[in-house]
């Protein structure tokens, strides 16, 4: 009788862009323009979720404001930047 065999899983190579975490999860700014927060998220909505739509948006971390959002049909980096435009 052998012991469990080792699975092993391989994921394809794929291209991805990391930011150095500058604010090291200090949320704090003294000043306008000082820190700005993006996010955006998937938002489903009809009587049965056949809709969807992303929402995208800008926080200004010294007053907590939204400074921009957008609203678009898929997530495609364009639409991304598009809400610093």
């Amino acid at each position: 009788m052998s012991g469990p065999s080792e699975e092993t899983f391989t994921y394809p190579a794929t291209e991805q862009y990391l930011q150095d975490n500058v604010l090291d999860q200090q949320f704090n700014a003294s000043r306008p323009n000082q820190a700005w927060l993006a996010d955006s998220t998937e938002l489903v909505y009809g009587v049965n979720g056949q809709y969807k739509v992303r929402l995208s948006g800008v926080l200004d971390l010294y007053g907590r404001h939204l400074i921009a959002h957008r609203l678009s049909e898929t997530e495609t980096s364009n639409a991304e930047i598009q809400v610093f435009q």
